[in-house]
């Protein structure tokens, strides 16, 4: 597979994986947990679950910046950053709807424009996965622990072979488009 077509499929699944996969099993937890729940701290200098989801929130924040090249804006202290806001699962949700919204705006501009990829970015966007998929785990751990709630994520369509699924469709999708479009240019005597 040639290098941009593996760049923009990496691009693509990180995307899907981000905005679709664990955006959804996070509002599948936050929606089981009260405010209360949300700010406990299990044990003694434990991080609230809340603080957590503000961490990752402020991951995907700091990950636009360096996506933009605007990393001179990043503030020091960023592992320790667990903050305790006592706001709502509902408020903590629209905040990382809109800072996934962000960051796949930022993925996407790239993705129209794979020359301003550069190897940093992919080192960056998979950290980010992966530091997000370790805290979405303790969300999930600890809001099971709370609510005794299972969530038989895989049965019920958030699994690898759907986000797969989703991925092939749009890219199919995609390339339908672009042949549409190739055709629509083409002079009427070649058609």
């Amino acid at each position: 597979m040639e290098n941009a077509k593996f760049g923009s499929l990496f691009l693509e699944i990180s995307v899907q994986r981000m905005c679709e996969l664990y955006r959804n099993k996070f509002s599948a937890a936050l929606e089981q947990l009260t405010t209360e729940q949300l700010w406990i701290q299990p044990y003694d200098g434990a991080n609230t679950t809340g603080g957590i989801v503000l961490h990752v929130i402020e991951h995907i924040h700091r990950n636009v910046l360096r996506l933009n090249e605007r990393e001179s804006l990043l503030p020091s202290g960023f592992s320790n950053y667990f903050p305790d806001t006592h706001e709502t699962p509902q408020i903590i949700m629209l905040r990382l709807d809109t800072e996934l919204a962000l960051w796949r705006e930022t993925v996407m501009r790239l993705m129209e424009n794979p020359g301003m990829i550069q190897d940093d970015h992919m080192h960056d966007i998979y950290h980010l996965v992966e530091h997000t998929s370790y805290h979405l785990g303790q969300l999930l751990d600890r809001t099971r622990a709370a609510t005794g709630i299972e969530f038989d994520f895989a049965q019920n369509g958030l699994n690898e072979r759907n986000l797969r699924s989703q991925i092939e469709h749009n890219r199919r999708r995609q390339e339908f488009i672009a042949r549409k479009s190739a055709m629509a240019i083409l002079p009427t005597e070649v058609l």
